[in-house]
């Protein structure tokens, strides 16, 4: 009995076969027996992510060890190398001090503080690796979400009299002059809210 042709596992796993042996006697005389053959698995198959590209808005004041979001890979063969590994894949330093991800579920924690004020967004490179060393990739595009945690910075500047108009001398109020100067303060909001100038 010969191949007649390649075989996939994960089409076929398993066949049966009758075979029938007929003897050259008068009358003929025959036997059967029954053949299972069973088509053992080898690493053919490349571990696949269900996207190329996951996107994962994040709060800024997100605690430490927050789930970010888990990656799922799917791999067809069987056993071992079906078994998969995950990992990140050529990340940066920023990236590597900040998040972490589970080698077993692909679940990416938060591992260090996160300041939309230094850095608006990450891209982390991850791949799964099954037994036989095959890998599959994808990435995950987070971007930071802003929180207002940055109070008002005030600004002030002073004008001294003889640039003043003869007629700006004395001002009650908001525009009070003090010790013979004139003053301008305006507050400036790190998260981007507009704020009063007096």
């Amino acid at each position: 009995m010969v191949l007649d042709q390649s075989l996939d596992r994960e089409k076929v796993s398993e066949f049966s076969l009758t075979l029938t042996a007929v003897d050259g006697g008068s009358p003929p005389r025959s036997g059967t027996t029954l053949i299972n053959v069973v088509v053992l698995d080898i690493s053919d198959n490349a571990p696949e992510f269900e996207k190329p590209v996951y996107e994962v808005h994040v709060p800024e004041s997100s605690p430490l060890d927050s789930l970010i979001i888990k990656a799922s890979a799917t791999d067809l063969d069987a056993g071992i190398n079906g078994e998969l590994s995950y990992s990140f894949s050529h990340v940066s330093r920023d990236v590597r001090k900040t998040f972490e991800i589970h080698p077993i579920s692909g679940e990416v924690y938060l591992k260090a503080p996160l300041d939309f004020e230094i850095i608006q967004s990450y891209i982390i490179n991850i791949q799964a690796i099954e037994g036989g060393s095959l890998s599959g990739k994808s990435s995950i595009l987070v971007r930071v979400v802003d929180v207002n945690d940055n109070p008002p910075e005030f600004t002030a500047s002073t004008v001294s009299p003889s640039k003043l108009p003869s007629d700006a001398w004395p001002v009650q109020g908001r525009n009070a002059l003090a010790c013979g100067t004139a003053s301008s303060l305006s507050a400036a909001l790190p998260d981007g809210h507009l704020a009063d100038s007096v």
